[in-house]
């Protein structure tokens, strides 16, 4: 294989310089070497001057400089890449996007896939990288990728080389003009204020006159739970339950059944009941030690008397005896249509906030994943005629509810189901029959009232992740799986979404699923912690105040094990850019895993990482594992043939690529015998165990972490076939 000469590199410079990057690129499609298999020379990053295997380095006159692809592309699968180059690292953020919406109106996106990639760019036009899906899709692949760079007429395009994984994109355009996040059409900007006011209820008083968002997206986590006090009214007892349709025995004490009627537009629409608009309510009691930091200084838009408010009922948790030092309460609710437009002129706009009865883009999430709130009217008998959300009946008392998500389960039953829970931070302005210095108690010129009155709320829900063990705060010192993949939240209210391969660690970051929505002022947004020194100084990293933040983080590490069963996770980051935020060029960190591979924190303070990133759940697990059984001593005959002589060690072992193995089931009887009802159960993925002289049969199968059994095998140790 030819090396590259000085000419070879001359060439190149003159190229870029008379005719640009577009014909660099051509240019490099007949003339570039293969990266990474030269004989010879071997061309540095970037432009940087190939490197002589011997003597000194090859220094070219005027070598083209690379493009800077830093910016929002459509894929060709669909998606939306979001890239930063930093230096001569390009990273990106690929997210799938639903094709029936307009883009503008969507709220989640890469809820079919999410991939992150890291590649060098090359001065000839090449892009040679690795990339990863990382578990916010329901993906999960990686592999290799190299691509090369056109440009012409101002747009950038980047096609695809090789690859290895199953990499579907094949293309990717940047245009002249970014994409708004902010924006609901591509005319009009739409912040959280006007999405409130713009979104109707079937009674056709908008959504917004008993609701004030003070704060456009609030993290929190608590414990589901019954009774919520209120010093104001009687206790409120409210297990999580979906307030509307038809009545159904054994209902919840108090409220209607999860009826099938309405989870339509037509049915929410129908009758003129205001009963038909149906939220989906919990009760929460808020972990205060787990509040991102300076909540009541951040993020409060243009609500001047909010942090004043929020501080007060938050903190009379620690000021009153009869709330516990670390807790707060709130109302959780999900409305159940985000819909713009009115039912009695049924001229519906589009889905402008989340909700648990609409579906993909604008739905509630649960564990990542849209609520399908549709109903199946063809088997309307309880008790789940429809697809999801499902009353859990399963009860052991009458005030034990829940609502069941598929294999998933909101409940206040024992301790209450351990919650992380994102959405607008609002006061309810409409459930309280009160109106002396009211309803709202938010008048800060009556603090007393105010603190006693637990009536804040998440409303609407944006997504609630339900956090199972081994991941509560209960099971702090149980040793989770060794693979990282899964969801992790940051303590700064932040999402990773982390992916794990061989001792290989990528993840997607994001402070919020979106840019914030709210109205700038004079106060710092979510996110914006890591500017202050920058806005401090008078250096803002953005032309609009307060109006950027670090959209997204692509790491990719290598995890190094520690004796003591921790671990460091070191490797570069860049941050990709969103809207009017420019990204960050990112750089080397490090970071520590404790042993229970539960925690990851930065080794040295960071203004961009949080203290803490803590596992909340793995991805769907659907695969059961695999298991097989071997016996020794494995003695002429002894399994299945010939004549039995001797005790025999049965050892049974499972894998699965999933969420590991939880445990091991096995029972064995003599060979004619009925064997016992019960299986034996042994954690873990091994199982051993002695059977004495003779013939037996063996069951035995195993079960994942996500709930999966594999099919019961069976055989038959030390049997004799044939006698003499």
């Amino acid at each position: 294989m030819a090396k590259r000469t000085p000419l070879v590199w001359a060439l190149c410079a003159f190229t870029a310089i008379v005719l640009g990057h577009a014909t660099v690129a051509a240019f490099a499609q007949t003339q570039k070497t293969p990266i990474g298999v030269h004989s010879g020379d071997r061309p540095g990053p970037g432009c940087d001057p190939p490197v002589a295997t011997t003597g000194a380095p090859v220094i070219p006159q005027g070598a083209p400089a690379l493009p800077n692809l830093t910016g929002t592309y459509s894929g060709s699968d669909g998606g939306i890449y979001y890239m930063q180059q930093s230096g001569s690292l390009l990273w990106w953020a690929g997210l799938s996007v639903n094709p029936k919406v307009p883009l503008e109106q969507q709220w989640h996106r890469g809820l079919d896939f999410t991939n992150v990639f890291r590649g060098t760019v090359y001065c000839d036009g090449q892009i040679v990288g690795n990339w990863a899906d990382v578990p916010k899709g329901t993906a999960l692949a990686g592999g290799t990728l190299t691509l090369a760079v056109h440009a012409s007429g101002g747009e950038t395009e980047i096609t695809h080389t090789t690859s290895t994984g199953g990499f579907t994109a094949q293309s990717w355009r940047r245009g002249n003009t970014g994409i708004d996040d902010l924006a609901v059409s591509k005319a009009t900007a739409m912040d959280i204020v006007a999405r409130f006011d713009a979104v109707n209820k079937n009674s056709n008083d908008t959504l917004h006159d008993n609701l004030k968002p003070y704060r456009d997206a609030t993290v929190v986590y608590g414990r589901v739970i019954t009774t919520q006090p209120n010093f104001m009214d009687d206790p409120n007892m409210q297990p999580p339950h979906i307030n509307y349709g038809v009545d159904y025995f054994p209902a919840v004490p108090g409220f209607r059944y999860f009826g099938e009627v309405a989870r339509d537009v037509q049915g929410f629409c129908s009758a003129n009941n205001a009963n038909q608009d149906g939220d989906f309510d919990l009760r929460v009691k808020v972990d205060l030690r787990r509040m991102e930091p300076d909540f009541f200084k951040t993020g409060w838009g243009d609500r001047s008397n909010g942090p004043t408010v929020f501080l007060q009922k938050f903190r009379r948790a620690a000021q009153d005896p009869s709330f516990a030092a670390t807790e707060a309460y709130l109302g959780a609710e999900a409305i159940m249509y985000g819909l713009t437009g009115r039912c009695d002129r049924g001229n519906f706009g589009p889905a402008l906030l989340p909700s648990w009865a609409d579906h993909a883009s604008n739905s509630m999430l649960v564990n990542g994943r849209p609520v399908d709130g549709a109903a199946r009217r063809q088997n309307p008998e309880p008790p789940c005629a429809f697809i999801q959300p499902c009353p859990w009946l399963v009860r052991r008392h009458p005030l034990d509810s829940g609502i069941q998500l598929g294999k998933l389960l909101i409940t206040a039953e024992r301790e209450g189901a351990f919650v992380r829970l994102t959405g607008t931070l609002v006061l309810d302005c409409g459930h309280s029959t009160l109106t002396e210095n009211g309803p709202c108690y938010d008048e800060v010129d009556d603090l007393d009232r105010v603190g006693k009155n637990q009536n804040q709320e998440i409303h609407p829900i944006y997504s609630i992740d339900i956090i199972n063990y081994p991941f509560r705060p209960e099971d702090a010192d149980v040793v989770a799986r060794t693979n990282l993949t899964g969801a992790w939240g940051g303590s700064d209210g932040s999402t990773y979404y982390i992916h794990q391969i061989g001792n290989i660690v990528w993840w997607l970051g994001q402070l919020r699923e979106r840019q914030p929505m709210q109205r700038g002022t004079a106060s710092p947004i979510i996110g914006s912690l890591q500017y202050a020194p920058a806005f401090s100084a008078g250096r803002p990293p953005c032309d609009t105040p307060n109006q950027c933040w670090a959209f997204a983080t692509v790491f990719q590490g290598t995890i190094s094990d520690l004796p003591d069963g921790s671990a460091t996770i070191a490797g570069e980051w860049g941050g990709v850019p969103q809207s009017t935020s420019q990204g960050n060029a990112g750089g080397k960190i490090t970071f520590t895993l404790d042993r229970t591979h539960k925690k990851i924190v930065p080794a040295v303070r960071s203004t961009i990482f949080p203290s803490r990133i803590e596992k909340m759940y793995e991805p769907e697990d659907i695969t059961p594992p695999a298991s097989v059984a071997t016996v020794a001593p494995a003695a002429a005959g002894a399994v299945g043939g010939g004549s039995a002589t001797g005790p025999q060690k049965v050892t049974i072992t499972a894998t699965d690529q999933g969420s590991g193995v939880q445990n091991i089931w096995y029972r064995f009887s003599a060979n004619g015998a009925a064997p016992p009802a019960a299986f034996t159960f042994a954690p873990g993925a091994t199982a051993s165990f002695m059977l004495p002289r003779g013939s037996f049969r063996v069951d035995f199968y195993a079960t994942d972490n996500a709930g999966n059994d594999e099919a019961v095998h069976s055989i038959t140790v030390g049997v004799v076939t044939r006698q003499p």
